[in-house]
């Protein structure tokens, strides 16, 4: 347009804008400043709500306080902007001290700022300022509100005041798979597996559909509850309704089917994971590890070598943790040596602690005391405390082992 000698009016910025807010691109956002400023409309009130909006939604907040700063009036939006940037990229306190500046200076809230507060108030986790939020939102009626009761049921989760979210959530003329998934999440991330299993029976009578994230929720209680046939239902349903197994879902499903000790399942689903990374490998080889069953982890090992996955921190803790739990000594002393000998990485203290927990479990009292002496990190509490467990668990005195 610029090359035909036509030059951009306030419509045509705030057009732009609106793509670059769309695009998430920052570096085309501060080039459009640049360009608003030249030509004189960066004080203007509509262009400068709407460059404090998209530099917000892209994540240059310095970039839209400045902006904010220097517009002549600040109305709704602006404020509505702004803080909903700062509660949206983790700065909680900023968020809402910006609020009460805006209260102070006579800006009446909306919808949008009380969700973006609600938001702000679950990253700080304070009960009591979530209380206020939820009374201004009672009596501005808005507490019905589908999509802000469905924050409040997440912002009171996060401030673990499960009563209090059960009760908006109980009010809710009408409930979606948000309101849902807020409610179902907050029980999840509390370990009340059986309600969580519950409310998800109430919700299929209600006919909404779940989504990932309460599918998650799902998962991860039907394992800690041992509900194997719930669990195939759930791998059913997901074949049924074509969606897509990622490694996040994935991982739920293989560690459902672990706990339930069905590794054939847990192998089929990684099989159906396109490129699954070392923590969908990790949960499986766990699995192998909890039954004793090291041809398989050696198995899992070669494959993911061939895939060029490394055998990082994360993975090595995360087999020898589950060998140490079921007292699969053999499986984990094989496993442990075996990296040594490959010259793998074993440099995490939680290698170490988890396979002195497995010998002075194991009653090898002797092997541990000499693991933690000649293990290149000085050994931490936790380590003597397993010390100190294996000793009672086989009745020998610890004064032999100068615990």
């Amino acid at each position: 347009m610029e090359l035909n000698c036509v030059e951009p009016d306030r419509v045509t910025f705030l057009c732009m804008l609106k793509v670059c807010k769309g695009l998430l691109d920052p570096l085309q956002g501060k080039i459009l400043h640049i360009r608003i400023c030249e030509h004189g409309l960066a004080t203007d009130h509509i262009i400068g709500n709407a460059l404090v909006d998209m530099f917000a939604k892209v994540g240059l907040m310095e970039d839209a306080h400045k902006v904010f700063d220097n517009l002549i009036i600040h109305d709704r939006i602006s404020w509505s902007a702004l803080i909903a940037g700062y509660a949206h990229h983790g700065y909680p306190h900023i968020a809402l001290d910006l609020y009460t500046n805006m209260y102070r200076s006579g800006i009446e809230h909306d919808r949008a700022i009380l969700l973006s507060v609600a938001k702000a108030i679950s990253c700080t986790q304070c009960l009591i300022l979530g209380r206020l939020l939820h009374m201004m939102s009672v009596e501005d009626g808005l507490d019905f509100d589908v999509m802000l009761g469905s924050a409040l049921i997440d912002m009171y989760a996060k401030c673990n005041g499960m009563d209090d979210a059960k009760s908006i959530f109980d009010k809710l003329q009408k409930r979606n798979v948000v309101s849902w998934g807020a409610l179902i999440a907050g029980y999840s991330s509390q370990g009340y597996d059986s309600i969580v299993c519950d409310l998800y029976e109430q919700m299929q009578q209600q006919g909404i559909q779940a989504d990932r994230v309460i599918f998650l929720c799902v998962l991860k209680a039907c394992g800690a509850l041992g509900a194997l046939q719930h669990g195939y239902i759930i791998d059913d349903l997901l074949r049924r309704r074509s969606i897509d197994i990622d490694k996040i879902l994935g991982s739920a499903l293989i560690e459902l089917y672990v706990l339930c000790g069905r590794l054939d399942d847990a192998g089929r689903i990684l099989m159906n994971i396109d490129m699954p990374n070392n923590i969908v490998w990790g949960t499986l080889m766990s699995g192998y590890a909890i039954n004793g069953n090291r041809e398989m982890i050696e198995k899992c090992i070669a494959a993911m070598q061939q895939e060029g996955l490394d055998l990082n921190n994360m993975v090595v803790t995360q087999v020898l943790a589950s060998t140490s739990h079921s007292g699969s000594f053999e499986v984990g002393y094989h496993y442990f040596n075996s990296l040594i000998t490959n010259q793998a990485s074993i440099s995490s203290i939680e290698h170490y602690t988890c396979m002195i927990d497995l010998l002075a479990r194991a009653g090898c009292l002797d092997a541990a005391a000499n693991l933690q002496n000649t293990m290149p990190l000085p050994p931490d509490d936790i380590i003597q405390r397993s010390l100190l467990t294996g000793c009672k668990i086989h009745s020998i005195n610890t004064a032999t082992f100068s615990i």
